[in-house]
C-alpha cells in the first residue's frame, strides 16, 4: 500500500515528476516545432532551386527557338505563330506557364497562364534588369516566376509555375513526421525522466519518510538515516540526521525541565499550603484573641472586687492562723488567675511595631541580668556564649527582649533541676541567630507542631501562650523562631533576626 500511495503521490500536480515534465514537454514541443520550421525551410528553398532552375531551362529553350526563327524586323504576329509551331520542341513541363511580352507590355503569346492580370503585377521586378540573364521571383503565394529580356528581339519571355510548396507532397511529409516525432519524443522523454527521478529522487525520500514516521511512533530521535543517493539526497539526509540529534538533545532537556518544573511545582504547592496555614493561623488568632480581649475585660473586674475583698479579710483575721493560710491560697490563685489574663492580653493585644537598627549587646546583657536571678531560684546553671558580639539586628528592643526572656524562662522551667541552660549568640552572613538550649526530656514531633498552638501546654498550670506569643512577636518584627529536640542534644528554640531591612 505505500508503494501505491508513493506511485500516486508521483503523479500529483504538486510532485516533483509533473513540475518537471511540464516544462520538459513545452521544451520538447518547441523544439519540435523549431525543427520542423528548419526542415520546412530546407525542404521549400531546395524545392524553390529546382523549380527555378528547372523554369531557367524552359525559358533557355524558349529563347532559342525565338532567336533562331524569328527574323530582326519581324511583326508581332510572328512571335504567336512562331512559338505555336515549335511549341513542342520548347519541352514544356506540365503545370509550367509561358508567356511573352514586348518591351512596351503587350502580351504576344500566353501558354498555362490562367490569371494573367494577377502575374502582370509582379513583372514590375523584371524591368530593373537590363542584361539577358534569367531572374526569379517567388511571390508572397509562393508562386515561382522566372523571366529574361531578349534584346535583340525585343522581348521579355517568362516562365510561371503556380504551384506553392505548401500543396506539395514533401511539405505534407514533414507534416506527418513532426506530428509522429513529438508524441514518441514526449513518452520516451516522459518515461526517462520518470525512471531517473525515481531511482534517484523517489525511493531515497520514501525511506527517509519512513525513518521519520518511525522516529514520531516509536518517539525515539536516536535514530540515524543512511546519506544515500544524489548528493542532495545526502545532504538533506545529514540535515535531517542533524534535526534528529537537535531533537534528541531537546528531548532530554524537556524531560530534565519537566522534573525539575515537578519539583518546583511541588515545592511551591508546599509553600501555598504553609502560607495558607499562615493565614488560617492567622485569622484564627486574630478571632481568639478578638475574643480573649472581651473575656479578659469582663473578668478582670470582678477579680479586681475579690482581690480587694480578699485582701481585706485577710487583714481582719490577722490572728486566725487558719482563715489566713486560706485567704493566702485564695491570693495565690487570684494573681496566678491575673498573670493568665495579662499573657491573654499580650498575646491578643497588637502593639505598633517600631523597628530600627541597633547593636544587640547591651539588650542581650540586660536580658542576661534579668534571667540570673529566676534561673538560680531553680538552682540552675546559665552559660551564656557569644553575648558580647557587636553585631547589630533589625528589630523592637522591647519585644525582642520580651521574646527572649519568654524562651529563656521556659527553658528554665523545663530544665531538671541543678543542670545547665545553654544561650549561644551566632552570626551569619544575613542573620543572627539566638539559640536557648536545655537538657529537659525531648518532645516528641507531633508535640513540636502543636507548641505553637494557641493554649496548647504540656506544663502544668501553664497558660499555653508562650511559645504562640514569642512566635508572633518575631514575625511582627520579620524574624522566625524554630524548635528542634532529640534525646541526644535536648530542646532547643532559636531566634531568627535580620541584619539588614529585607
Amino acid at each position: 500500500m505505500p508503494n501505491t500511495f508513493a506511485h500516486l503521490r508521483f503523479f500529483s500536480t504538486r510532485s516533483t515528476f509533473v513540475r518537471v515534465m511540464i516544462p520538459v514537454v513545452i521544451i520538447l514541443l518547441l523544439v519540435t516545432i523549431l525543427m520542423a520550421r528548419l526542415s520546412y525551410l530546407q525542404a521549400k528553398s531546395v524545392y524553390e532551386n529546382l523549380q527555378a532552375e528547372t523554369l531557367t531551362n524552359t525559358l533557355q529553350t524558349s529563347r532559342n527557338l525565338l532567336v533562331n526563327n524569328l527574323p530582326e524586323d519581324y511583326k508581332t504576329e510572328e512571335v504567336a505563330n512562331t512559338m505555336a509551331q515549335n511549341l513542342s520542341q520548347a519541352s514544356i513541363p506540365s503545370g509550367v506557364g509561358l508567356f511573352v511580352m514586348s518591351n512596351n507590355s503587350r502580351l504576344l503569346f500566353n501558354k498555362g497562364v490562367g490569371n494573367f492580370p494577377e502575374i502582370q503585377n509582379h513583372l514590375s521586378y523584371f524591368y530593373r534588369f537590363a542584361d539577358s540573364a534569367a531572374h526569379s521571383l517567388v511571390t508572397s503565394k509562393g508562386e515561382i516566376i522566372v523571366g529574361m529580356h531578349i534584346p535583340s528581339r525585343s522581348l521579355f519571355v517568362a516562365a510561371y509555375t503556380p504551384q506553392s510548396f505548401t500543396t506539395t507532397p514533401q511539405y505534407n511529409k514533414i507534416i506527418e513526421q513532426m506530428l509522429i516525432a513529438f508524441p514518441i519524443g514526449a513518452l520516451m522523454a516522459t518515461m526517462f525522466i520518470y525512471i531517473v527521478l525515481r531511482l534517484s529522487l523517489l525511493l531515497p525520500l520514501d525511506k527517509l519518510g519512513q525513518a521519520m514516521r518511525e522516529s514520531i511512533r516509536t518517539e525515539s530521535f536516536s535514530t540515524r538515516v543512511p546519506p544515500k543517493g544524489s548528493a542532495e539526497l545526502q545532504t538533506l539526509a545529514r540535515q535531517f540526521n542533524t534535526m534528529l540529534a537537535e531533537l534528541n538533545a531537546r528531548d532530554k532537556t524537556l524531560k530534565n525541565y519537566a522534573e525539575t518544573l515537578e519539583e518546583q511545582v511541588k515545592q511551591r504547592t508546599d509553600e501555598l499550603v504553609t502560607t495558607q496555614d499562615k493565614l488560617v493561623l492567622h485569622e484564627r488568632l486574630a478571632a481568639i484573641g478578638e475574643f480573649a480581649s472581651a473575656i479578659v475585660h469582663e473578668l478582670r473586674n470582678p477579680l479586681s472586687a475579690i482581690k480587694m475583698g480578699v485582701d481585706q479579710l485577710k487583714l481582719s483575721e490577722e490572728g486566725n492562723e487558719k482563715n489566713n493560710r486560706r485567704l493566702s491560697l485564695a491570693q495565690q490563685q487570684i494573681d496566678r488567675l491575673d498573670d493568665m489574663l495579662s499573657g491573654i492580653l499580650t498575646f491578643a493585644a497588637s502593639r505598633p511595631t517600631q523597628v530600627e537598627n541597633f547593636p544587640i549587646t547591651e539588650l542581650l546583657k540586660q536580658t542576661e541580668d534579668m534571667i540570673q536571678a529566676y534561673a538560680k531560684n531553680k538552682e540552675l546553671s546559665l552559660r551564656f556564649l557569644g553575648f558580647d558580639q557587636s553585631a547589630e539586628v533589625i528589630a523592637d528592643r522591647n519585644k525582642l527582649q520580651q521574646a527572649l526572656l519568654n524562651i529563656l524562662k521556659n527553658a528554665c522551667e523545663h530544665a531538671p533541676d541543678k543542670s545547665e541552660v545553654t544561650a549561644v549568640v551566632s552570626s551569619k552572613p544575613k542573620h543572627i541567630h539566638i539559640s536557648v538550649n536545655n537538657k529537659g526530656e525531648p518532645i516528641s514531633e507531633e508535640m513540636q507542631h502543636r507548641l505553637f498552638e494557641p493554649f496548647f501546654t504540656t506544663k502544668k498550670g501553664g497558660t499555653g501562650l508562650g511559645l504562640p506569643t514569642t512566635r508572633k512577636l518575631m514575625q511582627e518584627m520579620g524574624g522566625e523562631i524554630t524548635l528542634t529536640s532529640d534525646a541526644e542534644n535536648g530542646t532547643t528554640v532559636t531566634l531568627i533576626l535580620n541584619k539588614e531591612i529585607a
